[in-house]
């Protein structure tokens, strides 16, 4: 699986394009163990939208109908607002 893009502001809201095979049947989608909003636009590719979280490098989980969970490690970093 690939991620694009692989960073965006630690309070959310990153449109993010998952891509890979058989994500057609996807139940969920975790950036560091928090649940993201998502879409499956086809077998090949997900949409989500990255949820809001600590600043630093997290995985993103991807779980499927099966049970089959893939895991994608320290694919996303959270950027930290400027102070």
């Amino acid at each position: 699986m690939q991620i694009s893009p692989n960073q965006g502001p630690s309070s959310g809201g990153t449109s993010v394009t998952i891509t890979g095979t058989e994500l057609g049947t996807t139940q969920s989608v975790t950036f560091g163990g928090i649940a993201a909003n998502f879409t499956v636009v086809n077998d090949t590719t997900i949409v989500a939208v990255s949820p809001a979280g600590p600043a630093g490098t997290v995985d993103v989980a991807v779980t499927t109908t099966g049970g089959t969970v893939v895991t994608l490690a320290d694919a996303f970093t959270w950027i930290a607002p400027p102070l």
